[in-house]
């Protein structure tokens, strides 16, 4: 079988990474005042204002200036976790114009044994597709997937696309969450009142990964009700009972990366129409509907769910969706 060189690589980069766990995971707005920094009394211990675990406040702030970089924590006598050459070489490139450039958001771990600071990306055993974690704003981070970022970073941030996404599927009882990438949804809608449980589904290795990489994704594997489910959901859904869950949250991949799935299809909006119970919810994530790849997507989608029996098939414009109801 054909392993692809660069599959191989970002492998063995990986277990190097990983065999030994990250003290601080830090992007562009942490690098940036760490290096400030420099010219600081030695041993001196500062707590910085962009956080060590992207916001997310679960890490400690602490940093030790050492004479050649820094120390996570206020102990003088502690490890070197980054270079100040390290650091420098972390700060994003010059980006072409239009472009979204992945270094400029992308997040690195930090190590206490001396591991050069590593990039948060990895390459699917099951895709092949690459994925890393990406930090625009002083909120949570996103992923890019195969050159598609996961949530919508302009004139908007995760945290809020993920707010705008809830509010629009008004989760309630048992919700299914078809797509769980990060996971926050899933988080999002665990931690809605009125909700029993979450069954999250994901099928690319890459997006289980880069989540327990991702601090703002611990809840997916810590909380009691969500359940995680690897596989394709087209396939699971199949094995799931009639009228199961009074929520539904689609928020599929880009069209482009669900090709030979029927992540869009009529089958699987039978499918998901058959496991909400009465008067059960549907979210569909698609994009904007001002964009020429997702723009065009709303008047297909619409009519595929109106066929699947669905009524009250309508735009969401601030989550930038389709909400329908089970009749």
């Amino acid at each position: 079988m054909h392993v692809p060189l660069l599959f191989l690589s970002l492998l063995l980069c990986n277990i190097l990474a990983y065999s030994t766990l990250p003290v601080a995971i830090i992007s562009q707005f942490a690098t940036t005042e760490l290096l400030s920094l420099q010219n600081e009394p030695i041993s001196s211990t500062h707590k910085i204002s962009a956080t060590l675990d992207l916001h997310r406040g679960l890490h400690p702030s602490l940093i030790t200036i050492l004479p050649t970089g820094i120390s996570v924590g206020a102990n003088c006598d502690g490890p070197l976790c980054a270079t100040w050459d390290e650091l420098r070489t972390l700060l994003p490139k010059k980006k072409k114009k239009g472009k979204i450039n992945e270094y400029e958001g992308a997040c690195y771990n930090i190590y206490e044994d001396g591991t050069s600071p590593w990039r948060v990306s990895t390459q699917s055993a099951n895709t092949n597709r690459v994925a890393s974690l990406f930090s625009s704003s002083a909120t949570a981070p996103t992923m890019v997937l195969a050159g598609f970022t996961m949530h919508r970073i302009v004139q908007s941030d995760p945290s809020l696309d993920t707010k705008q996404k809830i509010i629009a599927a008004r989760p309630r009882g048992d919700v299914l969450d078809t797509c769980c990438g990060l996971g926050y949804t899933a988080i999002a809608a665990s931690q809605t009142t009125g909700v029993n449980k979450v069954v999250t589904v994901e099928y690319d290795d890459a997006s289980v990964e880069i989540c327990k990489s991702n601090p703002w994704s611990a809840e997916l594997f810590s909380s009691e009700n969500i359940e995680l489910v690897r596989g394709d959901v087209c396939e699971h859904i199949k094995t799931l009972p009639d009228s199961s869950f009074s929520t539904i949250i689609h928020d599929p991949p880009a069209l482009a990366l669900c090709k030979g799935s029927d992540l869009y299809g009529q089958n699987f909006y039978n499918d998901l129409k058959r496991v909400l119970t009465p008067n059960g919810r549907l979210f569909h994530y698609v994009g904007s509907p001002e964009s020429r790849e997702s723009g065009r997507l709303f008047g297909g989608i619409k009519l595929r769910l109106n066929e699947a029996g669905f009524g009250h098939v309508q735009n969401a414009d601030a989550a930038f969706g389709i909400t329908a109801v089970k009749q």
